[in-house]
């Protein structure tokens, strides 16, 4: 019991959460995602009119993957942004399934074994002029499965999601075994109940150094600091 754990609080060390937790106080460059739209096409004289086929109807939890035809993810989509006059940020993690990666985080991500069941659409970033104002490429990524199956927490030790009926977070969130994987993504898929974690990434320390490193404005935490954070965040 001693040695089981020992195994899971240093495997939870290692662990943490890339989650941007107050919209009114994001960095400059990183869009509050109430502030975006995503779709097919750009109205020039209505900016915020959405486009959409039936991809976004695909849910991961009850549709086989890879997706159908109908239910494909487009190759190109856009992102349309109010109020930046440009975007610097390389993660956004934009509803469920759906995240937005810089070109060179997701390389980097591959490089360090990023959950390969996604679709990816080339994304282009602009504001409400059609003006174009990303500084890098960009992508959008629809995840068609999730990580949970490699993760455990302790029943007893889980906190209520504030304001949340039935939804909880996990300070002993922890990899069941050991892996050579550094990123991980965790979705609000049955039997598991990672709500809270849908818009965020998971990563190792090792990680998490690159990223602080390479990226722009990153906002980490260690995974049993979470919950605290994410039940402050629903404050704003």
């Amino acid at each position: 019991m001693v040695v089981k754990d020992y195994h899971k609080i240093s495997i939870m060390k290692e662990l943490f959460i890339w989650f941007y937790s107050n919209p009114n106080a994001l960095p400059k460059g990183v869009p509050a995602t109430v502030m975006t739209t995503i779709t097919e096409e750009f109205y020039p004289k209505n900016p915020t009119k959405i486009k959409r086929g039936e991809w976004i109807k695909y849910s991961p939890m009850f549709f086989s993957f890879p997706p159908e035809e109908k239910y494909k993810l487009p190759e190109e989509l856009i992102l349309v942004v109010k109020r930046q006059k440009e975007v610097l940020f390389d993660f956004l993690g934009y509803h469920r399934d759906i995240k937005v990666f810089s070109q060179r985080l997701l390389n980097l991500l591959i490089e360090n074994g990023l959950n390969s069941q996604y679709e990816k659409a080339t994304l282009s970033v602009v504001n409400t002029k059609g003006e174009n104002i990303a500084k890098q490429p960009y992508y959008l990524l629809r995840f068609c499965r999730a990580d949970n199956e490699l993760f455990a927490f302790t029943e007893n030790s889980k906190i209520a999601a504030r304001g949340l009926e039935n939804i909880f977070l996990y300070p002993d969130l922890h990899l069941k075994e050991p892996t050579d994987r550094n990123v991980f993504v965790l979705g609000n898929v049955l039997p598991d109940n990672y709500f809270c974690y849908q818009n965020a990434l998971v990563i190792k320390k090792s990680l998490k150094e690159e990223i602080e490193k390479r990226c722009y404005a990153p906002e980490i935490y260690p995974v049993n600091e979470f919950p605290e954070v994410y039940n402050t965040c629903l404050k704003w």
